[in-house]
């Protein structure tokens, strides 16, 4: 590793630790602005508020999304950190239900930094029915949120086993590892830290999510 991407390295681990150290430990369906909190799958702000990265259009989709297959409970390993979603501490998850040909229940959950379980229930719809990959999320109880707005979650990436994802909003301004499994192998945390580089991203932005049975600790993907 030279000089530089240790000193990126650092400096993020730095700025998520400063982010974790002044941010409220808020409950689960806390929001940071008008748009909807989405852990897992919340913390993803709308297409139309989203600021580009110089020089990148929306984040690219995969070609289809198939949602039966998509249902069940999906872990995430790793996180480009939301202010509004530290009060999780581990254990991060997603439940996914399909209620309809082009809508889902979702329900997140974690274990907050007292070691108690957190949780909420919300809905997500289809945006895009050519590929099923962009979807509006929202969820109970939080304020100013619109169900028929703009996409605020897109499957960006699938690994060729289906195991492991990669969902970001097209702003690139929230983005989240899924996985099926707890633990993914160095050969898979490569993979997954080329593709988010790929896809526009800063991979020392995104840190660990400690999962029981999984990687423990927080640590830049950029350094995996």
């Amino acid at each position: 590793m030279d000089i530089t991407r240790r000193t990126t390295s650092r400096a993020a681990v730095v700025l998520a630790a400063a982010v974790v150290l002044t941010a409220p430990l808020v409950g689960p369906h806390a929001v940071a602005s008008a748009e909807p909190a989405v852990q897992g799958f919340r913390g993803l702000p709308a297409t139309s508020s989203a600021p580009m990265l110089s020089g990148l259009g929306e984040l690219k989709q995969i070609p289809h999304l198939d949602l039966e297959a998509y249902q069940g409970t999906w872990h995430q390993v790793a996180v480009l950190p939301q202010v509004f979603s530290l009060q999780c501490a581990r254990d991060t998850a997603a439940q996914y239900t399909l209620t309809g040909p082009d809508t889902v229940r979702v329900v997140n959950t974690c274990v907050d930094w007292f070691g108690n379980p957190s949780g909420i229930d919300g809905r997500a719809r289809v945006t895009d029915p050519a590929t099923q990959a962009s979807l509006r999320v929202w969820f109970n109880g939080v304020p100013f949120q619109n169900p028929d707005g703009p996409a605020n979650y897109r499957v960006t990436w699938m690994a060729d086993d289906g195991s492991t994802v990669i969902v970001g909003n097209p702003g690139r301004t929230a983005g989240f590892v899924l996985s099926r499994k707890v633990a993914l192998s160095p050969g898979e945390w490569t993979q997954v830290r080329d593709v988010v580089a790929a896809r526009g991203y800063n991979p020392c932005t995104f840190i660990t999510s400690p999962v029981t049975g999984g990687r423990e600790g927080y640590q830049p993907l950029c350094t995996l």
